[in-house]
């Protein structure tokens, strides 16, 4: 299985080709943002995949009740990754600030070709949705464990995880230690 992760600094902006029609993307989604992995960078051979942390923190990723554009009807972020093909990808959101409208997803990037730059799309603002699309078994089929270091869960179905011994969850990062059994 081959497997990549990419830096996120050389990911740029990038004018996407055509438009909504209607005010809505052929997804049913209104808004999207475009980012653009340079062949030179991602260097995958055709069929190849990997992951990218996609970061960002922008206004319009804001709930509605926020002054933003995503829905969010339900518990979750009405968002959607697909690659430069339209084809849906498989993803795990990190995290999601609905105030300030800070994004932290792994999606799984899917269909490269070799020498050609890779376009990772991120669709939102679709009221009404009532399934979350992120789907992290998904992101991680393949692997016998990816745990969540925040809260020893295994996000890839093989229901393989840690428990916190000694520590809660949220001061792992904080600068506490802990064992996992």
């Amino acid at each position: 299985m081959f497997g990549a992760a990419f830096p996120l600094a050389p990911i740029g902006a990038s004018a996407g080709g055509g438009g909504p029609i209607d005010g809505l993307w052929r997804n049913g989604y209104r808004y999207r943002i475009r980012r653009v992995i340079p062949a030179a960078i991602h260097q995958m051979p055709t069929g190849g995949f990997g992951w990218v942390k996609f970061r960002i923190t922008s206004a319009n990723l804001r709930s509605v009740a926020n002054g933003g554009n995503v829905a969010n009807d339900a518990d979750w972020p009405d968002i959607r990754f697909e690659n430069g093909a339209g084809v849906a990808l498989d993803w795990e959101l990190e995290s999601w600030n609905a105030t300030t409208g800070a994004l932290v997803a792994w999606p799984r990037l899917t269909g490269f070709v070799a020498n050609v730059s890779y376009a990772v799309l991120l669709y939102y603002g679709k009221a009404g949705i009532t399934a979350d699309e992120a789907n992290p078994i998904g992101c991680w089929a393949g692997f016998a464990q990816s745990v969540n270091m925040a809260t020893g869960l295994d996000m890839t179905g093989n229901d393989r995880h840690f428990t916190l011994d000694d520590v809660a969850a949220s001061t792992i990062f904080g600068g506490a230690a802990g064992d996992f059994t």
